[in-house]
């Protein structure tokens, strides 16, 4: 009989629970290659009967978007995980990050026209960022889902709100903020994992369309006082709980970079248009 070291024979369930374009998956990555055993995963599992399987794994990782699954999440799953990280990210980040992001999970790619449409108005917005609110995406977004701004909007509370009361309702956990995550300052979480982390994170090739520009504070570029009218509100309660600063201060001069605007949505275009075998687009 083969005796495998102490530290292979440990327990250890980690879930990484996020909101979408949070880093969940930079972290996913990271945590993966610094366990010491090869771990039954999940990436992203949208239901509780996909998890049961591999609840009783000695060795196992998962991250889940609780906000995303189609039915409510129920808080009991997380008795089965030794060690539960939320990672969270100022809110309005990661609404630029997922207004971008957003055409990946639509059939708009296959449609030339509504792609052009969408540059142009994203190009407008990166030569005149004041002119061109977020709010103006975001409607062209929820469009592609036949749906209104105010629907849009409806979601987003519950959604930012979501991930903190299940963080108190989970006993043993530990918080980590993606700026934190960025600055590779990860001395605590490393102590809760009883890991050593190997930085910086590097995810599959099969997932790089989800790395834009690996920072914070972008929003200030991409808010206009509008912006600021609608979401404040929407937003308030997850920058209160999690500590993150209610100072709505834009960028005096807002600058938007191609790489992190029209030519990120480009490429993940093309790569939506490859898996539909079409042509690639070009700027």
């Amino acid at each position: 009989m083969t005796l495998w070291p102490s530290f292979l024979r440990k327990t250890r369930r980690v879930v990484i629970l996020g909101l979408p374009k949070s880093g969940t998956t930079a972290l996913f990555y990271g945590v993966r290659a610094a366990l010491p055993a090869q771990p039954a995963e999940l990436f992203e599992p949208m239901s509780a009967a996909a998890l049961q399987p591999y609840l009783t794994a000695r060795c196992f990782l998962t991250k889940i978007l609780p906000t995303a699954w189609p039915e409510s999440f129920p808080v009991t799953l997380l008795d089965h995980f030794t060690h539960r990280i939320f990672l969270v990210r100022d809110p309005r980040d990661v609404l630029v990050s997922r207004v971008l992001y957003h055409i990946w999970n639509t059939d708009a790619p296959q449609d030339e026209a509504t792609v052009r449409a969408w540059l142009d108005l994203l190009e407008q917005k990166r030569q005149t960022p004041r002119a061109v609110s977020l709010c103006d995406l975001i409607r062209v977004n929820a469009g592609w889902r036949g749906q209104a701004l105010h629907e849009e909007l409806q979601r987003l509370a519950p959604a930012t709100e979501l991930l903190y009361r299940l963080q108190q309702t989970a006993p043993v956990h530990h918080v980590l903020r993606y700026e934190t995550m960025v600055d590779g300052d990860l001395a605590a979480l490393e102590k809760y994992l009883g890991l050593t982390l190997k930085k910086p994170f590097h995810v599959g090739p099969e997932v790089s369309r989800v790395e834009r520009t690996r920072g914070a504070g972008s929003w200030k570029h991409w808010f206009t006082p509008e912006d600021e009218s609608v979401l404040r509100p929407i937003l308030a309660t997850y920058l209160q709980a999690y500590g993150y600063d209610d100072d709505w201060s834009l960028a005096p001069e807002p600058k938007i970079s191609a790489a992190h605007s029209t030519e990120y949505v480009l490429r993940i275009v093309n790569q939506k248009r490859a898996l539909a075998k079409l042509a690639p687009l070009r700027l």
